[in-house]
């Protein structure tokens, strides 16, 4: 991955962090990691617990962002979350797997498609 890539992956992170925050979310952890891989953000909604994958482009894209997310990666994403859920012994709250697709416009401004319960 290039140092560019990685720049506008953690950029959309930010902004997709601070995007959640604004519409009533509380960051739980960021970057959580477990043999099954890596969750980018959990934040908390009321009593649920939010798993979210945040993907960023340069652009806004032609097809949809759902596109950019393969089953593999879906079933990844729900493995990420049994395995946080079980180590800190949350397994009867409620949860679910968002994804926070950010686009940035010429100019540098973000625009958000947040699908919820993406999987």
């Amino acid at each position: 991955m290039t140092l560019e890539k990685k720049q506008l992956g953690a950029r959309g992170e930010r902004v997709a962090l601070r995007y959640l925050r604004r519409a009533g979310m509380r960051l739980r952890t960021r970057n959580w990691r477990s043999r099954s891989g890596e969750a980018d953000l959990i934040m908390q909604e009321g009593d649920t617990i939010v798993f979210v994958e945040v993907r960023s482009r340069a652009s806004s894209p032609v097809a949809h962002p759902m596109d950019a997310l393969d089953s593999r990666k879906l079933k990844r994403m729900v493995r990420v979350a049994e395995d946080y859920l079980y180590r800190y012994k949350l397994l009867e709250r409620p949860w679910r797997i968002d994804c926070v697709f950010v686009s940035f416009d010429q100019r540098g401004k973000p625009q958000f498609d947040h699908v919820r319960n993406a999987v």
